[in-house]
C-alpha cells in the first residue's frame, strides 16, 4: 500500500478532516490533500507527528509492504481509545477543582482520595494523548512554556499567602519541614500540569465536521 493511501485511510480511521490535520501540523489543507493524492510527501518529522495523530506505528506508514489495519477490531479499538481520551479529559475539570479545594482546605474540605484520583486520571490521559504535533511550531511551544511558568509562579504565591502553610515553619524538626515543603512543591507541579493539560491538550472531536476528498 502506498504512503498516500495510508495517510488518507489513517486520517479517515481517526475520523479527522483534512482541515483538522492541517491545523494540527500547521500546514495548509491543500498540502494534506496533496500528500493523500500522491503529490509530494511529508518529511520524517511530519510523519512522526502523523503517526502519533493517527495512532499508527511509524514503521507501518513508511513501509509499503505493511498494510494499514482497517479491520473492524482495529477500528473499534481506535474508537474506544478516543472515547476514553475524551472521558479522561473532561474528568480532569471537576478533579482539578476538587484538588485545589483539597490542597487549600477550602471551607474545611479534606478528602485525600481526591488527589490520588486526580493523579491517576492525569497519568491515564497523558498516556492516551497523541496529538503532540500541535506543538510543532516554536511560537506554540513558547506560549505553552510561558503560560506554564506563570501558572506555576502563581500557585507558589498562593501558597505563600496560606496561613496554614506558614505555620509549618514553626516546626522544630528540620526534616519534617523539608518534607512539608517538598510535598507542597510536588502538589504545585501536579496542579500546574493538570491545568496546562486542560488549556493546551484538549482532544479534538472524534466526529467529522465535514466530508472532504
Amino acid at each position: 500500500m502506498k504512503l498516500s493511501e495510508k495517510l488518507k485511510q489513517g486520517r479517515q480511521r481517526a475520523r479527522l478532516t483534512q482541515v483538522e490535520v492541517a491545523e494540527s501540523l500547521h500546514v495548509s489543507r491543500k498540502t494534506i490533500s496533496g500528500w493523500e493524492n500522491g503529490r509530494g510527501a511529508p518529511d520524517r518529522a511530519i510523519l512522526v507527528q502523523l503517526s502519533q495523530l493517527y495512532q499508527v506505528p511509524i514503521a507501518v506508514l513508511i513501509d509499503d509492504d505493511q498494510e494499514l489495519d482497517l479491520s473492524e477490531a482495529a477500528l473499534q479499538k481506535a474508537a474506544r481509545r478516543r472515547r476514553l481520551t475524551q472521558l479522561s479529559y473532561w474528568l480532569m475539570v471537576p478533579l482539578l477543582g476538587l484538588a485545589y479545594a483539597e490542597f487549600f482546605r477550602l471551607n474545611g474540605f479534606h478528602l485525600p482520595i481526591v488527589m490520588v484520583l486526580a493523579v491517576v486520571n492525569s497519568c491515564v490521559y497523558l498516556s492516551l494523548f497523541s496529538d503532540w504535533g500541535r506543538f510543532s511550531s516554536v511560537r506554540r511551544r513558547l506560549i505553552a512554556i510561558t503560560t506554564t511558568l506563570i501558572i506555576f509562579i502563581f500557585n507558589l504565591l498562593i501558597i505563600g499567602l496560606d496561613k496554614r502553610f506558614l505555620k509549618f515553619f514553626t516546626a522544630e524538626s528540620p526534616s519534617y519541614l523539608a518534607g512539608v515543603i517538598f510535598g507542597h512543591l510536588a502538589d504545585v507541579v501536579f496542579l500546574t500540569v493538570m491545568l496546562m493539560s486542560l488549556i493546551f491538550l484538549k482532544p479534538r472531536s472524534v466526529e467529522p465536521k465535514k466530508k472532504d476528498h
